[in-house]
């Protein structure tokens, strides 16, 4: 995957990942954590509408991550980090699109334009897509892992069925020329018997 722009700063050549947003472990409603969220309304605030508010967002992908945090008063914290400028301000325009949002705090870092960080995308994605058993983490628009790349340091974010599979996320990744360290911070989904 090679990550570029044209000068319309739209997305521009490669394989293009956009996701929905719309599974449960991208958003978290409460700070600290992912996972299942609450789904019920805070103050006015529906967890569901404010995920499909954000699912809107055209650039999201396998590079960015978002979470959310809604506090008492109704205003929203974005938190996560996006490749793109544009991709942290249409969180905001979706969030506060969003019934009974009254403020929102955009905390979203956007990650620094470095052709290192980059390489390292691409070969992460390639990675990935090679091993058997990550491929469908990142496929889709829907991915269940996100890789975060910044100045070197890699951090992994979203759900895998298997501890294996995290650890054999983290493993892969050290491997790639360029990496400094690979914080893992994959959720293992549990099922319910």
């Amino acid at each position: 995957m090679l990550i570029d722009r044209e000068k319309n700063g739209k997305l521009f050549e490669g394989i293009i990942i956009l996701t929905v947003l719309l599974s449960i472990p991208l958003f978290n409603s409460k700070a600290g954590g992912l996972g299942r969220t609450n789904l019920q309304n805070e103050n006015g605030i529906s967890t569901a509408k404010l995920r499909i508010n954000l699912s809107d967002i055209p650039e999201y992908g396998v590079f960015d991550w978002i979470e959310f945090e809604k506090s008492p008063n109704g205003k929203v914290v974005l938190k996560g980090y996006a490749v793109f400028t544009e991709t942290k301000e249409e969180a905001e325009k979706a969030a506060k699109k969003t019934d009974g949002v009254k403020a929102v705090e955009n905390k979203i870092e956007v990650l620094p334009n470095s052709r290192t960080d980059n390489e390292i995308r691409n070969q992460a994605w390639e990675k990935s897509e090679k091993n058997s058993g990550l491929e469908n983490y990142v496929e889709g628009a829907n991915p269940a892992v996100h890789i975060i790349v910044n100045r070197g340091n890699v951090s992994l974010f979203g759900t895998v069925r298997k501890e294996s599979d995290a650890e054999l996320f983290a493993m892969v990744l050290k491997g790639i020329p360029g990496v400094s360290s690979v914080q893992n911070d994959l959720k293992v989904l549990r099922e319910d018997h």
